[in-house]
C-alpha cells in the first residue's frame, strides 16, 4: 500500500536558525508518522535576495549595510554557504523548486495532504511574506496548518483574500493566542494553539545535527532579529555580572555592529 504523501510550505529555506530547525522538525515528525513526506521547495526571489551575502536593495541603509558586509564578507559568505548547505542536505525537499504563486498554481501538485508550517509564514509584515503560504494554489488534497504565527494579518491589504483561503482549510492550529482571535475574525472557526515544532522531535535528533564547540570557555548567547541600544545595554550588564563574554553569529543593525560583542559566523 502507498503511503499518503505530505508537502509542507514553510519559510525552510530562510537563512535564520528558528525556521530552518522548525522546517526539519515538522518534516522528521510528519515523516515519523509514517507518511511520504517532503518540503514544497517554494523560495521566492525576495526571499532569495534577502539573504544573499551583499544585497542589491534600494536605499542609504542598504548601502550602509553592503559597505559593512563587504568588510566582512569572507565570514557572512561561509555563514550563508553553511545554511545553504543544511537546506540542501538535511531537508527533503520537491525536486523543482518554485519562486513564485503562480509556479506552484501551474505545478499541478498532487500530495494528499498539504500543510502551512509553523514560523512566521502567516504574518504578512515581513519582506518575504506571500500569500503561498496561505495555500490558494491547491486544486485537490486536504489543506492543514501547523501552528504558524499569524502576526498583523489583520494590517494585510489582502485580508479579503486570507479569509477566503483559511476557510478552505480542513484543520487549521496556530502558535499563539492572538492568532485564535484572528482566526475566529475570519473564519468563525477556534483553532487550537499548538506548540513550535521543535518541540514534536527528542533530543536525540538534534544532538545528531550539532557540530563541535565554536567557541571556548563560558559566553552569554545573545540572539535577536532586531537588536536594541536597551537589549545590548542589558547583555552587556549581565555580561559584567558574570563575567563571561557575549557572543552574536548575525548582524541585525547598527547597535549589534558596534557592540563589541565577539562575533561567530559558523
Amino acid at each position: 500500500m502507498n503511503k499518503s504523501k505530505v508537502g509542507i510550505i514553510t519559510f525552510h529555506a530562510a537563512h535564520n536558525y528558528g525556521s530552518n530547525l522548525q522546517a526539519y522538525a515538522l518534516q522528521q515528525y510528519v515523516s515519523g508518522l509514517g507518511y511520504d513526506c517532503e518540503i514544497i521547495n517554494f523560495r521566492s526571489f525576495k526571499q532569495k535576495e534577502q539573504y544573499k551575502p551583499l544585497t542589491k536593495r534600494k536605499g542609504l541603509k542598504y548601502i550602509a549595510k553592503n559597505a559593512y558586509f563587504l568588510i566582512t564578507y569572507r565570514n557572512r559568505k561561509r555563514k550563508y554557504d553553511k545554511f545553504e548547505d543544511f537546506i540542501e542536505n538535511k531537508l527533503v525537499k520537491s525536486s523543482k523548486e518554485y519562486n513564485s504563486l503562480e509556479e506552484l498554481a501551474n505545478a499541478n501538485l498532487d500530495y494528499d495532504y498539504y500543510i502551512s508550517g509553523s514560523d512566521q509564514i502567516w504574518n504578512t509584515a515581513p519582506y518575504d511574506a506571500d500569500m503561498s503560504y496561505f495555500l490558494p494554489f491547491v486544486k485537490r488534497g486536504k489543506r492543514i496548518s501547523y501552528a504558524p504565527s499569524c502576526g498583523q494579518i489583520e494590517k494585510s491589504s489582502n485580508i479579503d483574500q486570507i479569509g477566503e483561503c483559511l476557510r478552505k482549510y480542513d484543520n487549521i492550529s496556530v502558535r499563539e493566542e492572538n492568532g485564535v482571535s484572528l482566526v475566529v475574525k475570519l473564519t468563525g472557526i477556534t483553532p487550537p494553539v499548538l506548540i513550535d515544532p521543535t518541540f514534536l522531535i527528542d533530543r536525540t535528533k538534534w544532538l545528531s545535527l550539532c557540530s563541535e564547540r565554536v567557541v571556548d570557555g563560558d559566553y552569554i548567547f545573545f540572539y535577536t532579529l532586531f537588536a536594541t541600544k536597551e537589549s545590548i545595554e542589558i547583555a552587556k550588564r549581565i555580561s559584567e555580572f558574570l563575567k563571561i563574554p557575549v557572543v552574536i553569529s548575525n548582524i541585525s543593525n547598527q547597535y549589534e555592529i558596534f557592540s563589541g560583542f565577539v562575533k561567530k559566523r559558523g
